[in-house]
């Protein structure tokens, strides 16, 4: 389940494929940066061998508390730090 009950990213994924997504700039950008979020809880939750849940808490913890930074800082950063790691 997605933000305020809407289907998550996986979800339109999954159903509709790049179709929900394709044609609309302002959703492309905000697809991509959210990517971002979603690849992190992924990276944490295989490294620490937790689930995504609990990894998705760890995550949203970091953005809250450690950087202090908007949602949309928080993914550019997560950004620039995976391509820093290769």
């Amino acid at each position: 389940m997605g933000i305020q009950g809407n289907p998550s990213i996986e979800a339109l994924d999954r159903k509709w494929g790049n179709h929900w997504r394709a044609g609309c700039q302002s959703e492309l950008q905000w697809y991509s940066l959210r990517l971002e979020v979603i690849r992190e809880i992924r990276r944490v939750a295989q490294a620490q061998g937790t689930g995504e849940d609990a990894a998705m808490w760890q995550v949203s913890l970091q953005q809250q508390q450690q950087t202090r930074c908007s949602l949309d800082q928080f993914c550019k950063l997560l950004r620039a730090s995976r391509k820093a790691r290769g």
